[in-house]
């Protein structure tokens, strides 16, 4: 008897150890279901029997349709406790992948971003340097070209050494270049040149 009763008792430790999901526990109610109206039916007769039946074979379509709605709203609830734990696992480090992913997809475009940000800097600091002495250049010229037609229009003829002493180029070989360069400019422009009496000598042609 003792046996006996911890056998059965094994057999419904068993059973309740199964039933770790919610279709576990439908399972186990439509067994129970089932052998009860089995029963009632197999001591029935006439009507009686035909109501059990039909009940029976109600009760199981309507748990299937019953699982079959569950499979397609709400799927994870069919698994069990681990199985329900390892998927929201699975979910949850998915979706951290997913995040982790996007964030150093991010991170690298805005340091691409500032990288380029700190090229286009540069390239700009470059170009204001250049500009500010292409400025000073011509500023230069212009100054240099002033004081040449001031030098020129003081004198019928001039000579080119003369030209240097005015503007304080004798002694620096730079400005010496620039002035050259600049009546350069002004012969090609028709507004100066040569002295064909007098070699070395520059006057302004007169309009």
């Amino acid at each position: 008897m003792d046996a006996e009763q911890e056998t059965r008792g094994r057999g419904r430790a068993g059973i309740i150890h199964a039933v770790q999901s919610p279709l576990g526990f439908f399972t186990l109610a439509v067994l129970i279901v089932e052998v009860v109206l089995g029963v009632l039916a197999s001591r029935a007769t006439g009507w009686d029997y035909s109501v059990l039946l039909g009940g029976m074979i109600i009760f199981m379509f309507a748990l299937v349709a019953f699982v079959g709605t569950i499979v397609v709203r709400h799927p994870e609830l069919l698994l069990g406790v681990e199985a329900a734990a390892a998927h929201r696992h699975a979910v949850l480090s998915e979706q951290l992948q997913r995040v982790n992913d996007e964030a150093r997809a991010l991170r690298q475009a805005t340091e691409s971003a500032q990288a380029l940000a700190s090229h286009r800097e540069e390239e700009n600091t470059e170009l204001r340097k250049l500009n500010s002495q292409l400025t000073a250049r011509l500023a230069r010229l212009d100054s240099l070209t002033n004081g040449l037609w001031a030098v020129l229009h003081h004198s019928h003829s001039v000579a080119l050494t003369v030209i240097y002493k005015e503007l304080g180029a004798e002694a620096d070989q730079s400005i010496r270049n620039e002035i050259l360069s600049v009546l350069g400019t002004l012969i090609d422009e028709k507004r100066v040149e040569r002295d064909p009496m007098n070699p070395g000598y520059y006057r302004a042609v007169k309009p």
